[in-house]
């Protein structure tokens, strides 16, 4: 099993398949664990620590138009809880719209409309997931080379 999770909050089953497949396509050894709406991503996430077949996930995809509790709810739990405020998330989602709270992603993008697009830009999040994995005091680099990766 990889030593990199990425949890991935969509519920989009599309969605879902082609983070999967954009993955696969890259050769990454990914833990992909999906959560399909945002109590899902709660429950998971409450039994890191408490259940040892639950890893904690080193990055959060994170859509922010999901039934029941949304992704700002969750992007904004995640932050207050100090076992997990550490985890990169990075918002996936189909339009652009103004953040509203005082919680922010590590980065927002907006879904890509073209295949070849939405591979780069899963592949080049994963990447920024690892990087911080590794080096995470270079945060401010990596969230640059990832800006660079997805223009």
């Amino acid at each position: 099993m990889s030593s990199f999770t990425l949890l991935l909050v969509e519920d989009s089953y599309g969605d879902q398949k082609l983070v999967a497949e954009a993955l696969k396509s890259g050769k990454r050894d990914t833990n992909l664990q999906i959560a399909g709406n945002g109590d899902e991503a709660i429950s998971y996430l409450s039994r890191n620590g408490n259940d040892n077949a639950v890893t904690a996930p080193n990055l959060i995809i994170l859509d922010l138009n999901l039934p029941g509790k949304g992704g700002y709810e969750i992007l904004a739990e995640i932050k207050q809880h100090t076992a997990l405020a550490h985890i990169p998330i990075v918002i996936l989602t189909g339009a652009k719209v103004p953040l509203d709270g005082p919680y922010a992603p590590d980065f927002y993008l907006v879904k890509p409309d073209s295949l070849a697009k939405y591979f780069r830009v899963v592949l080049a999040v994963d990447e920024f997931g690892r990087n911080m994995l590794v080096s995470p005091g270079a945060r401010e680099a990596h969230l640059e080379k990832l800006r660079r990766s997805v223009e």
